[in-house]
């Protein structure tokens, strides 16, 4: 073989290992983006009777000093990965923003958290109990109070007042 051939060969080689090098292999978890840390976070979804939430708990890539109510809330839309567990917020939500002040936490949602909702008291409660049971998991939420596109509705899913914040309801929990 020439020279020519044998370090074309070699050159080859070289960009072919290097780009194996260089991706995660299939099945491998991605690489954590740098400057983050990994939490743990209980988020709560609708049993199969949709009667209780019931937990779930799952890890969260997040920076440093991030806040995790933004993040509980886009998990809570993301849906469950638990089999036997069920979704409670309708496709399209979005979080527009949030506030906290001493304890009250205020959501407010894009229009599709109402227009989207299936209805239905069991529907609406597994909505409202999945939000509040998991963002009470953080010490310093005491309630939770819903807005959508920024007004407060007499009751945005049919049935309970939304007028008014809600706190922790041991009662909707499943104890697994």
């Amino acid at each position: 073989m020439s020279r020519f051939w044998q370090w074309t060969a070699i050159i080859a080689a070289l960009v072919l290992l290097g780009g194996c090098l260089g991706r995660p292999q299939a099945g491998s978890p991605p690489a954590a983006p740098p400057n983050t840390v990994t939490r743990e976070i209980t988020l709560y979804f609708a049993d199969i009777q949709a009667e209780k939430v019931t937990p779930e708990r799952r890890q969260v890539q997040v920076e440093p000093d991030q806040a995790l109510v933004p993040v509980i809330v886009q998990e809570l839309i993301n849906g469950p990965r638990v089999k036997g567990h069920f979704p409670t917020i309708p496709p399209g939500t979005r979080l527009l923003d949030w506030k906290l002040e001493k304890g009250l936490l205020t959501l407010n949602f894009s229009r599709e958290i109402q227009v989207n909702h299936p209805g239905g008291t069991a529907g609406e409660a597994m909505t409202i109990y999945s939000l509040v049971t998991s963002l009470t998991e953080l010490p310093e939420v005491r309630e939770v109070q819903f807005l959508v596109e920024g007004e407060k509705n007499e009751a945005i899913w049919g049935h309970a007042d939304t007028t008014r914040p809600f706190k922790r309801n041991p009662d909707m929990i499943d104890k697994p």
